[in-house]
């Protein structure tokens, strides 16, 4: 490793009657399998669990070949992803997300373990054998804390198994348009060591050719670079009631560039008073945990330790009010956390689970102006204007979820979680400050039938506040955000299997809200509790199977969003959208298989992702822009031979090359061009 992080906790726990991440589903009464999950941190079908879930299993991950948040944003139409730079992704879910605050507002987790750092700089996240991901839309304060005021997304790794050997290889090679060869290798190993303790190592190996030229450079792809991601997951039975597992995830990435600031030509056009200053960027991240499950007899135990630490450094070049810039950014992140958590079993109408978490996060932030001049001019100033952020936090809750059948279809059930954060004052004319929190969810769940139930819920979020930099001009600090949101849906099941589907309505009352905000008179930034917003959404998602090997679905997210009421010095004014948001997200599938032989099948699969235009404003700074809808189309065929795969895949088929978000000053993101791939893959 480039740096060596190890901290970790040792803690004690136990497994559930079914295991957590389970990865055989269960059987309904005809006999047709049913998809699981455990959003509510027991396993459920989801058809049960009484909100909305956007579920993705192995498969699903596969064909759409998931990769990053990035992709699983244009795959769920709820959820955005904004990406700044290097591993900072901001993700927003439900109209929740816009920039400002110290912490996240989308719960980001690898099995059990959050793997969110400050606000928009988790952990970049790869889909390296994941056995399904679950996005939980909507305000989930109650079992996963304060980070989720707009939902959580859930990774969920697999497992080693006992007594299995297996070998999985796999490569990818792709050609960008207009860019350079890109190769992905990925392994993953299940190895026995004995007959109590199992090991699975997986791991990939990115070469990606890049697409962005610098003229003015002479250089060409300069967003290239390599990337190494792997994990190993341990698997200890101490006894048959109790496991250990340990995991450690190692991640490396390097790039010549960062993928935003190109223009619609793919070009970054630099300064003439600094023609080549192509700025590379590297993102390396550890993380380690350690899991314990217990089963007490009817009462599960889970604990859980992890540490991480989150390294990101790079620089841009951003013109801005006609003056280029060049910024350098140098974060550094670490957090330790541990949890414990009992829950029942499955069996008695009565379901429940509490526990405590304790989480210590101490996250620093350094980014430095460091050369400016005229946009077109031929000379330029060495400036040192840092602006260091620094935020040390110690934060406990306690929590309770429970339901009870109180017959054979109607349920009813709550939660709620007790949350203190204790922020350390990063100068010395500051006091340290504590948030507290009561954050309650209630629920009622109706089975009209055996495959339809309704459901509704009102839940509540909460968000710490926090400082800003000292200044006369700024204020000190800021206040906490909070969350209410109703919401009322459906998830059926008909036609043995062959229609299921989910609608959801909901409406949020968003008070006190966390807003970048741009202080003209000192020309720096700061967060402001700038006012209220109103938003009112509708989800849905079908799926049909008419026939064996055949299937078609459609899934959507619209969303009205107002600023009903602002603060003095307020970034929106009233009326303003949120930042970010489409009025509407679509998304399409259509994909068949069939048996040519015994051992022979083939397979094809089309998506169609539309993402709406969605609009950015700064009132105090008088910037305002308008994004672009973007209609992306993915195409794919594979054939499957016994243990082998081959396949070919066209992603951005249309080559749509716009803005993924409105940003005023010149430094976007744009969809990746179209890439033409070949993959196969072998198993033993």
């Amino acid at each position: 490793m480039k740096s060596s992080y190890s901290t970790i906790a040792l803690l004690w726990a136990l497994p559930f009657t079914q295991p957590a991440f389970a990865q055989e589903p269960a059987n309904d009464a005809a006999g047709i399998d049913e998809i699981i999950v455990t959003a509510q941190r027991r396993v459920e079908r989801l058809i049960d669990v009484p909100i909305t879930i956007n579920r993705l299993d192995s498969a699903d991950i596969t064909s759409r070949r998931i990769t990053t948040m990035q992709d699983l944003s244009f795959a769920v139409p709820e959820l955005i992803n904004v990406v700044t730079g290097m591993a900072q992704n901001r993700a927003m879910l439900r109209g929740i997300g816009d920039g400002g605050g110290n912490f996240p507002q989308v719960g980001i987790y690898l099995d059990e373990v959050a793997a969110d750092g400050p606000l928009g700089r988790p952990l970049d996240v790869r889909v390296l054998d994941i056995e399904r991901i679950e996005v939980l839309n909507g305000p989930q304060g109650t079992l996963y804390g304060q980070g989720s005021l707009g939902g959580t997304v859930r990774f969920l790794t697999r497992n080693p198994v006992i007594g299995e050997t297996s070998l999985t290889a796999g490569a990818d090679v792709s050609s960008t348009k207009d860019g350079a060869l890109s190769q992905r290798f990925t392994g993953i190993t299940n190895v026995p060591v004995n007959s109590k303790v199992a090991l699975r190592v997986s791991g990939t190996y990115e070469n990606f050719g890049g697409w962005i030229d610098a003229p003015t450079a002479g250089r060409k792809n300069i967003n290239d670079g390599e990337l190494f991601d792997a994990r190993i997951k341990g698997l200890i039975k101490v006894t048959e009631t109790l496991s250990l597992t340990p995991m450690v995830q190692v991640h490396r990435n390097d790039v010549g560039s960062l993928n935003n600031g190109e223009n619609a030509d793919g070009n970054l056009i630099l300064p003439p008073f600094a023609p080549d200053a192509v700025q590379s960027a590297k993102n390396d991240h550890e993380l380690y945990s350690l899991t314990a499950n217990w089963d007490l007899g009817g009462v599960e135990l889970l604990a859980v330790g992890s540490a991480f630490r989150n390294l990101s450094r790079g620089a841009f070049y951003s013109p801005f009010a006609g003056m280029g810039r060049f910024l350098r950014f140098d974060n550094h992140d670490k957090a330790q956390s541990a949890e414990m958590r009992l829950t029942s079993g499955n069996v008695d109408r009565w379901h429940w689970a509490f526990g405590g978490l304790y989480r210590h996060g101490d996250f620093s932030s350094i980014n430095t102006l460091y050369l400016m001049g005229p946009a077109n001019g031929t000379t330029a100033n060495s400036v040192n204007i840092p602006n260091i952020a620094t935020i040390k936090s110690d934060s406990w809750s306690a929590y309770a979820n429970t339901s009870f059948d109180l017959t054979d279809r109607l349920e009813i059930g709550g939660g709620l979680r007790y949350f203190t954060d204790k922020e350390k004052a990063p100068a010395a004319a500051q006091a340290d400050k504590r948030f507290d929190s009561v954050d309650p969810r209630i629920h009622l769940s109706y089975k009209l039938e055996e495959g339809w139930n309704i459901f509704a819920s009102v839940a509540k979020g909460f968000r710490s506040g926090g400082f800003n930099v000292v200044n006369p001009a700024l204020p000190p600090s800021f206040g906490p955000e909070k969350l209410w949101s109703y919401e009322i849906g459906t998830k059926f099941r008909a036609l043995d299997g062959l229609l299921n589907g989910e609608v959801a309505g909901f409406v949020s009352r968003y008070n006190d809200m966390q807003v970048s905000t741009i202080a003209n008179s000192v020309g720096l930034g700061y967060t402001g509790n700038v006012g209220r917003a109103h938003i009112k959404g509708l989800d849905w998602s079908l799926e049909l199977r008419p026939v064996d090997g055949f299937a078609l679905g459609a899934s959507g997210a619209l969303l009205d969003t107002e600023i009903v009421s602002v603060a003095p010095r307020s970034a929106y004014a009233e009326g303003d959208r949120l930042n970010y948001i489409p009025k509407s997200n679509l998304a399409f599938f259509i994909e068949s298989s069939t048996d040519f032989a015994a051992d022979l099948t083939g397979r094809l699969r089309a998506d169609y992702n539309r993402r709406g235009a969605s609009r950015f404003s700064q009132r105090t700074a008088n910037l305002t822009a308008a994004g672009e809808r973007l209609d992306l189309v993915n195409v794919s065929a594979a054939l499957d031979w016994e243990k082998y795969s081959v396949g070919v895949y066209v992603d951005n088929l249309l080559n749509e090359r716009g803005e993924i978000f409105p940003n005023p000053v010149n430094f976007a993101t744009r969809a990746v061009p179209r890439t033409l791939g070949v993959k196969g893959t072998a198993s033993f």
